[in-house]
């Protein structure tokens, strides 16, 4: 995948300029950013597949390599379901984002991240939110387990692109390193928060 990768810097520029978008492109930028679905698992999507609450979730039907999986709870940020709430407002039926057409295409999808990465000087890509969730959420929850369950992954080896993270564990874990083999006195705080869980 070309294009930038986005760090948390990154997402934060980019979430700056989100309030300059329509509500349907910052609605949609937010799923991808904070579901780690593919585009087409959410363009494939009809506002019966949310569940709004206090755990919201999307139903998703994640594809597979021998087709599309058993329909799953996807859990979504309560900021990102309320944002889908008031963007769905009466609708209970139909698509879950919608376009002039009706449902929006996969191009349509990219046209719109194309357009928001612009403005935050990013070159980004609708795939870069699934890496974005994938790396962000295994810097969170440090299981490769959970991460494989996240993105709806079959294998744990899809899952190992994400173990890397930023590179911020591994610059921590070689200067904390170095500092033993120096013989200098490196906090053991400073060596736990650098060794990968």
């Amino acid at each position: 995948m070309k294009g930038d990768i986005l760090t948390p810097d990154a997402m934060g520029t980019l979430r700056s300029i989100l309030p300059d978008l329509g509500l349907r492109d910052r609605v949609l930028i937010e799923l991808l950013a904070g579901s780690g679905l593919r585009r087409s698992e959410i363009i494939a999507m009809d506002v019966e597949h949310f569940r709004p609450g206090p755990d919201p979730s999307l139903v998703a039907t994640r594809r597979k390599k021998r087709g599309l999986g058993e329909p799953e709870e996807v859990r979504i940020p309560a900021r990102v379901a309320d944002l889908l709430t008031l963007y769905l407002g009466l609708r209970r039926t139909g698509p879950l984002i919608l376009s002039r057409e009706g449902r929006l295409s996969g191009r349509q999808v990219a046209r719109i991240v194309s357009r928001a990465g612009n403005l935050a000087g990013l070159t980004i890509h609708p795939h870069s939110f699934r890496h974005w969730q994938g790396t962000a959420y295994q810097h969170v929850r440090k299981d490769p387990m959970a991460t494989m369950r996240r993105l709806g992954h079959e294998d744990v080896k899809t899952t190992g692109q994400y173990m890397d993270g930023w590179g911020w564990e591994d610059r921590a874990a070689v200067e904390a390193v170095d500092a033993l083999h120096a013989g200098s006195n490196v906090p053991v705080q400073a060596l736990s928060a650098a060794a990968p869980n």
